[in-house]
């Protein structure tokens, strides 16, 4: 409940605007899914993705790229392989190097970024659920 207090003291980071008094509205507005956030990618979204060829690219640029592009390439090819969501807000990074060595382009990146692209609400970003009535108790 403190994290609710705390939150609805303040203005909401999209809007820029306080909470309304009204607690259903303010309910609503901290549930409205309006914030951006990245979703892991699957191995499966992963693989469609390679196949369309950056995967190829990788693979060319882990056999005979120079030395420092062989590693990010051989490292990206880990992370292709892996049975593990791929976690963009981990290893983003590791993509702008690949875009920068030319491995891939920065379309084919874009494409991973909007892959993973999903809209979460306030109260998700906060890791609280919220109804109109815990917004009554949280300002009571």
């Amino acid at each position: 409940m403190t994290t609710l207090k705390d939150e609805l003291r303040g203005n909401h980071p999209v809007t820029g605007d306080p909470y309304s008094p009204n607690a259903a509205e303010a309910a609503a507005e901290l549930n409205a899914e309006n914030i951006a956030a990245n979703r892991p990618l699957t191995n499966g979204e992963l693989m469609a993705w390679g196949a369309a060829g950056p995967r190829a690219n990788i693979q060319d640029a882990a056999d005979a790229g120079p030395r420092g592009v062989r590693a990010i390439a051989l490292s990206a090819l880990d992370l292709l392989r892996s049975k593990d969501p791929l976690d963009l807000t981990k290893y983003g990074g590791l993509i702008a190097a690949l875009v920068a060595a030319g491995t891939i382009t920065q379309p084919e990146s874009d494409q991973l970024t909007a892959l993973s692209a999903i809209k979460i609400s306030r109260a998700e970003q906060l890791k609280i659920e919220v109804t109109p009535g815990d917004v009554e108790r949280a300002r009571a």
